[in-house]
This record gives structure tokens, sequence and C-alpha cells, in this order.
């Protein structure tokens, strides 16, 4: 990651969130004002608890890829500065975490809220990030060549490889267990 002084790394992400939240209320209180049917009352065939359990679901997991792709970018990164391709973090499991987080953590947020117009407004963000993601890897196989080609061959565009990050997830967990064992044995 680029030198960046310590705060402008809390700040940055927070300041993020910050204004993501103030959109996300503002399409709420549309959604509230204009009286639009709720996401329940258009697909009546799937109960309430569906819509609940899907979107907290998607949350929970794209919420934290959200953040992991700012972090991992960092301040530079964020506004196309960076002369290092990101492989690690994040981008470990998908090119585009910062569009695929926010993308489908607000379509988790749409179904919570139960809100049309946010549902709407998250699949026409959707469609722009991934013509966005085209548009900015033609740009990047410009700039690292053999090297964009070769990530871009084995790592997902927009949906995460779920299957390598629990490997990941267990692998890790197997080591601290290794490490915790062993500084047992060892007092």
């Amino acid at each position: 990651m680029e030198k960046c002084a310590p705060i402008r790394l809390i700040l940055f992400p927070l300041l993020s969130a910050f204004v993501f939240i103030l959109i996300l209320e503002l399409m709420i209180k549309v959604s509230h004002f204009y009286h639009f049917p709720a996401i329940s009352e258009l697909f009546f065939f799937f109960p309430n608890l569906f819509f609940i359990i899907t979107g907290s679901l998607l949350l929970l997991i794209f919420i934290p890829i959200f953040f992991a792709g700012i972090y991992a970018l960092g301040p530079l990164g964020l506004i196309g500065g960076s002369d290092v391709l990101r492989r690690e973090g994040a981008f470990r499991y998908v090119r585009n975490p910062v569009y695929s987080g926010g993308s489908f953590a607000l379509l988790g947020l749409s179904l919570v809220a139960d809100s049309t117009p946010l549902f709407a407004t998250t699949i026409v963000f959707l469609i722009l990030t991934i013509i966005l993601s085209i548009r900015e890897e033609k740009e990047l196989v410009k700039k690292f060549e053999t090297t964009y080609h070769f990530y871009r061959t084995g790592t997902p565009m927009y949906l995460p490889d779920f299957e390598l990050m629990i490997k990941d997830l267990i692998r890790k967990r197997r080591e601290e267990k290794e490490i915790d064992d062993n500084h047992h044995k060892s007092i």
C-alpha cells in the first residue's frame, strides 16, 4: 500500500461509508414519499422472511468485501492513481470487490428495506458498474499487460470465488490452531 498518513487510512473508508449511507437513506425516503409498492407486494409468492433472510445474508457477505476492497486499494487506488496491480486481500477473490460488494450490499439492503425504488436503483447501479468494470479492464490490460491477463484468467470479475475464500479461511484457521498448539506445548 502506498505511504499514506494513518488518519487518511481510517477516514477514507469511513467517509465512503457515510456517503453510501446518505444515498441509501435518500432512496428509502423517496420510496416512502411516493408510496411505491414494496418488493414483497410485487413478489407476493415469496414470504417476507425470504426477503429479510436473503437481504441480511447479502449484507453480511458483501459489506466486508466492499470495505476490504476500499482498504486494499487505498486512497490513490480508488482514484486510479496506483501503479501497483492489487491481487491480495479481497482482490484475491474478485477483480472488482468495491463494485461487487457495493452492488450486492445495496441489493441486500433493498430486500431488507422492502424498497422497490432502491431495488430498481440497485439493478441500474449493478449494470453501470459492470460496464465501468469492463471499461476499466481495458485500461488495466494496457497498463499491466501480461500480468493483468494472468490475473484476469484466474480471478472472477464480479462474483467472488467463494470456494477459494472458504479454503483460505479454513487454512488460516488451521495455521492459527497449529501456532496456538505449539505455543501451549512450549509452555
